[in-house]
């Protein structure tokens, strides 16, 4: 089965760094997918360059936000913006998929039925390709059991993917301080929720593929690196949510 993907891409100020991110995605060697981008209202030529895309291929969309947001409001955004019933596949705007096998594989990870909700990963950094593999692993029986992902160890890392229907059972507010003002610990805040939905349906891939680019000074890590732990910690306390037994 062609299981349809749609790669996302959030994206602010990477002028140097989103048409290798658009190529990355664009060349997979995969018939069922679609490519949507969203970028949060940068000072450079990150979305001009993106409508060149747009203009060309029939599978990319661009949105251009009005005001800048905090990457979780964009993450939110994209969903909506995917196909119903697609797999999303979250990169960054400043990132690159690895090679362009990428969406075969996780085909066959997802299959032809609906066992599968989500998955997670490890990555080679850009521009060392130092992996990090050996910091990643897939939860445990007894972590999933006990809906215990909050109390264990970061373990939900690139590359990132999830069943849209997934991710749209998660409450926005969540994803907000008690002023209502987005979190910036937007991997977090999407990705504890949806690894305590999916309870036992979520999968750890051993298979690097993705890159992360820690040469960019533009990161959100760089200018909010304060508030992301901060943050993370204020979403560890929130309120768990609980497995689905459908999706």
């Amino acid at each position: 089965m062609s299981n349809h993907f749609t790669i996302t891409i959030n994206t602010c100020n990477h002028e140097i760094w989103v048409e290798r991110c658009i190529n990355s995605c664009l060349v997979q060697k995969y018939d069922n997918f679609d490519v949507v981008l969203v970028d949060a209202h940068s000072d450079d030529k990150s979305f001009e360059i993106a409508m060149e895309y747009e203009a060309t291929f029939t599978n990319f969309k661009a949105h251009h936000n009005e005001v800048r947001l905090p990457a979780v409001a964009n993450l939110f955004l994209l969903a909506k913006l995917s196909k119903p019933n697609s797999i999303i596949v979250m990169v960054d705007g400043d990132d690159f998929l690895k090679g362009p096998n990428v969406l075969q594989k996780l085909n066959k990870y997802y299959g032809d039925n609906n066992d599968v909700w989500m998955t997670y990963g490890s990555y080679v950094e850009w521009p060392s390709l130092r992996s990090v593999v050996a910091h990643y692993r897939a939860h445990t029986a007894e972590e999933i059991a006990n809906n215990t992902f909050r109390e264990a160890p970061w373990l939900a890392s690139h590359l990132r993917t999830y069943r849209r229907e997934l991710v749209m059972r998660i409450d926005e507010n969540d994803a907000k301080d008690e002023r209502g003002n987005w979190l910036y610990a937007a991997d977090q805040a999407i990705m504890l929720p949806c690894l305590e939905m999916a309870g036992v349906h979520s999968r750890f891939i051993p298979d690097i593929l993705y890159y992360y680019n820690i040469g960019d000074p533009n990161r959100e890590t760089v200018h909010h690196l304060s508030e992301q732990v901060k943050h993370a910690k204020y979403i560890r306390m929130k309120k768990k949510y609980q497995a689905l037994e459908t999706l």
